[in-house]
């Protein structure tokens, strides 16, 4: 009984925040606006978005499960909890200011399924270093092969 009861509260609470979440973004915007760029956009580009988001978090759930295994954490693929873990950071960092939810989410979810704290944070920690450098690389790289176009933007 009790654990129902906290699946109603949790359900009751992700469709106040989603609710809250819409309320907040499309305060004071002219729907009917919105609503016609969203119509006249090539369905093609919707699909390739939602593609390559898929296979982001995809991608960074497989480094999470690779890097938890390298370190001997018992962890579950086949449950998709890789595949939760990275969800939940990218939904967090998506609604919190300077995309700064997303890793104590993780943390917090991490540890919920019994994995250590100092090593959840750790891995996430060399998963953010990483994905930084990789930008900063690709951005040191457009400025060495495209610095025309760049000062042109």
């Amino acid at each position: 009984m009790m654990s129902k009861k906290k699946g109603i509260l949790n359900a009751v609470f992700l469709i106040t925040v989603f609710a809250i979440t819409i309320y907040a973004i499309f305060h004071g915007q002219d729907l009917g606006e919105l609503f016609g760029y969203i119509r006249n956009t090539d369905y093609r580009y919707w699909l390739v978005a939602v593609v390559c988001v898929v296979f982001f978090i995809c991608s960074e759930s497989v480094i999470i499960y690779y890097m938890m295994r390298s370190i001997r954490q018992k962890i579950k693929l086949m449950h998709w909890t890789c595949f939760l873990f990275s969800s939940v950071g990218f939904f967090f960092s998506c609604i919190t200011p300077s995309a700064s939810g997303g890793q104590p989410a993780q943390i917090y979810y991490m540890k919920k399924d019994k994995l250590s704290i100092p090593v959840s944070t750790l891995v996430l920690m060399i998963v953010t270093i990483t994905y930084k450098l990789v930008l900063v690389v690709l951005g040191t790289l457009v400025v060495i092969i495209r610095p025309a176009q760049l000062m042109h933007y």
